[in-house]
């Protein structure tokens, strides 16, 4: 399903924006659900430490996973510019990516290993559950390209698809080697599993898509365009990574593993907001590309819609978890997790700040413009340095996580109102 930005007269309004949005936003929605039955079963069967390493770990796969998502970005915007200009072959592009991508994600792949035991001592996790985590890799690198490409082509029925089955297929798995009796390692097997079947249906969709069983032989691609986009974006998405799992990671490295899993649960709940408005968030990249390629400056508007649709939903959220704080803990976590219910609130401030600015951050990226990114490496270093002098409790990490995400907000909004005056100058 191929949706193309129209313009409106309305500057409130996009009929194409809500349509992609409320597409990506059913399979989000669905995703969601999924994921938080996997995230309610697992804090029941697993127990309150256990369930702090799948926490860690999996706010380790988001980091881990930064050269993917760099990727995934990438594919992105070129596909949705190329599309919207006709300024080249997507086709050829991604043939000429995949070869490539292949022998980066081997390397990784080796690099990580040598790191494990690194990882293993500070996380205070055993290595043996590394060395299963690290198939995660590859899998993830050659998925981000397929989901880079559909995202580009606007195909986001199959992309919602996609990670429906992941989702559903990592819950399917957990379940069962949790009650086999595997722990951590089976939730690390079904991540694996779950990561895999999503490469095979991207395969198969993006081969389709792009005819790629025809054998034509490929035109030659300038690359460094692309190392430069890739450049940036790696960095970007390196530090929207350490943005969102910084607090997780210090908390497991800082607190007694009791008080990890706590914070584990926390950091869950808190980023239902994130994930909630992702939709709209996933739909902002491509369609600014294709609207800042047309020169029409119709990026503004989907930018205010996105930013208006944010706000509105990490509003709501502040406000029921402020005010039913023991409702939401207890029922996707259980009693032993209710010492985490008056920290919900506040903590709902900071992954609110943390959705704005990442709707902001891929405006930036959309549009091309890097003067973002000293700011968000400031944001990240005054995150870190809050937290590694102030980690006395949950409670404390969740202030200083507060302080350092509502700071960054600003920093971001500054540097918009900034360029866009530098611009109109």
């Amino acid at each position: 399903m191929k949706l193309r930005v129209l313009a409106v007269a309305n500057p409130w309004f996009d009929s194409n924006f809500f349509s992609a949005s409320s597409i990506i936003f059913a399979g989000s929605f669905v995703v969601n659900v999924l994921n938080y039955l996997f995230t309610l079963l697992m804090s029941h069967l697993l127990g309150i430490e256990a369930f702090g390493e799948v926490a860690a770990m999996i706010s380790l796969l988001t980091i881990v996973s930064v050269p993917s998502t760099a990727l995934a970005m990438l594919m992105t915007r070129e596909v949705a510019f190329r599309g919207a200009t006709d300024g080249g072959d997507v086709r050829n592009l991604f043939l000429f990516l995949r070869k490539h991508v292949l022998l980066a994600a081997l390397g990784f792949w080796i690099l990580f290993l040598a790191v494990t035991p690194l990882l293993s001592r500070f996380l205070h996790i055993p290595y043996t559950l590394f060395l299963v985590f690290s198939i995660l890799l590859p899998f993830s690198a050659a998925s981000a390209l397929q989901s880079g490409t559909l995202q580009g082509l606007q195909e986001f029925f199959a992309l919602s698809k996609q990670n429906i089955l992941g989702a559903l297929i990592k819950l399917t798995i957990a379940i069962l080697l949790v009650f086999a009796g595997f722990s951590v390692l089976g939730v690390i097997v079904a991540l694996v599993c779950a990561q895999g079947a999503a490469w095979l249906f991207g395969f198969l969709v993006t081969r389709s898509a792009l005819n790629l069983k025809e054998r034509t032989p490929l035109q030659a691609v300038d690359s460094r365009p692309l190392q430069l986009f890739f450049s940036v974006t790696l960095l970007t998405t390196l530090l929207l990574a350490l943005l969102s799992n910084t607090d997780l990671l210090l908390a497991k490295h800082f607190l007694p593993s009791a008080l990890a899993g706590e914070y584990g649960a926390l950091s869950t709940l808190g980023n239902i907001i994130i994930y909630g408005v992702g939709a709209f968030t996933t739909v902002l990249l491509p369609m600014v590309s294709a609207a800042k390629a047309r020169g029409e400056g119709g990026e503004r508007r989907i930018l205010r819609l996105s930013l208006s649709v944010i706000a509105g939903a990490a509003l709501s959220a502040w406000a029921l978890f402020s005010l039913f704080p023991t409702v939401f803990v207890s029922l996707l976590f259980g009693a032993r997790y209710l010492p985490i219910a008056p920290t919900l609130g506040h903590y709902a401030i900071a992954d609110g700040c943390i959705a704005l600015s990442i709707a902001l951050i891929n405006y930036f990226v959309a549009v091309r413009n890097t003067s973002f990114l000293y700011l968000l490496g400031l944001g990240i270093a005054l995150e870190v340095g809050l937290i590694y002098f102030n980690h006395a409790s949950i409670a404390t990490i969740a202030v200083m996580f507060i302080i350092s995400s509502t700071l960054l907000l600003g920093l971001m909004s500054a540097n918009y109102f900034l360029t866009q005056r530098i611009r109109i100058a």
